[in-house]
């Protein structure tokens, strides 16, 4: 049991991700499993991105985000061929 100093913020809401424009930028902790779309883990997300098969993020100030755009044809797309 965590001390009452130490408890942990709250996950904000969840992502309305069908209302999303295609130029909206998603930070890694939204779109993956279990609260996000894609699903799998951060490493495999690494993986896919470094060998081509996931788009790459955006690179802002530090932080990395993808464009919402790209992962809605990338899970469309993953749909079409019947695996994400």
């Amino acid at each position: 049991m965590q001390s009452p100093d130490k408890v942990s913020p709250p996950r904000p809401a969840p992502i309305d991700f069908a209302r999303l424009p295609d130029c909206a930028l998603v930070r890694r902790r939204d779109l993956l499993a279990p609260y996000g779309p894609v699903p799998f883990s951060s490493m495999t997300l690494h993986r896919r991105v470094k060998a081509g098969a996931f788009p790459a993020p955006v690179r802002l100030e530090g932080m990395n985000a993808w464009r919402w755009g790209d992962v809605r044809d990338w899970l469309d797309s993953a749909a079409d061929r019947g695996a994400a």
